[in-house]
């Protein structure tokens, strides 16, 4: 369902463009390889249309249906029961809140040795940079402090925004200089959040 209502989510809704239309809906089965909170899943599906896809499931098609997709809500009925999943689409993923627990799905990118070994560098921040918030929402975690060394990838800050844990990350070795905000604080987008140097702070 998660993986299926991820194609929904970053499917348009106008497809008279759509690659799709112009090769025939059934001349091909995708393959679709996806990051499901940092597992991978990979599985074949059916194009009918934005609002319909199938799954083959024991030599069976098992269909999906959008019956309805807002700003960041999906409905979708398979298998005759209909289910409604909250979503927040960025930075090339999405997250889905799901039977009460937070879900992060995002595409396998199968990359070069050289970009492989370049995401896998852990580069150090040039001078200082000011983290602000992506969006509006609630700060519920802050696991670092002032005068911490965090590397790429480190968590600096959870947000709660539609009742989605978002985690904002370091992305480069720095050392955390100050933290502008505290847990239980609401806050707006843009609002800055931590700033980070590439000079030992204490």
């Amino acid at each position: 369902l998660l993986a299926m209502a991820f194609l929904f989510a970053n499917t348009p809704e106008e497809s008279n463009n759509n690659i799709w239309k112009q090769i025939g809906f059934w001349r091909l089965m995708p393959e679709v390889n996806l990051l499901i909170n940092g597992k991978q899943l990979q599985f074949q599906f059916v194009y009918h249309s934005p609002q319909k896809m199938s799954v083959p499931v024991n030599n069976r098609l098992v269909h999906f249906i959008l019956l309805k997709k807002e700003k960041h809500t999906l409905t979708i009925e398979v298998l005759g029961c209909v289910h409604t999943l909250y979503y927040l689409a960025e930075n090339g993923e999405v997250i889905f809140q799901h039977e009460g627990k937070t879900i992060r799905i995002s595409p396998v990118r199968h990359l070069g040795k050289e970009t492989l070994r370049q995401i896998n560098e852990n580069p150090v921040l040039n001078g200082e940079t000011l983290i602000c918030s992506p969006m509006n929402g609630t700060v519920i975690e802050i696991p670092v402090n002032p005068g911490d060394q965090v590397n790429k990838g480190d968590t600096l800050l959870v947000l709660e925004s539609m009742k989605m844990e978002n985690r904002i990350s370091a992305t480069a070795k720095a050392f955390v200089k100050q933290i502008n905000v505290k847990p239980g604080e609401q806050v707006t987008d843009k609002t800055p959040l931590i700033q980070l140097s590439d000079k030992s702070v204490g």
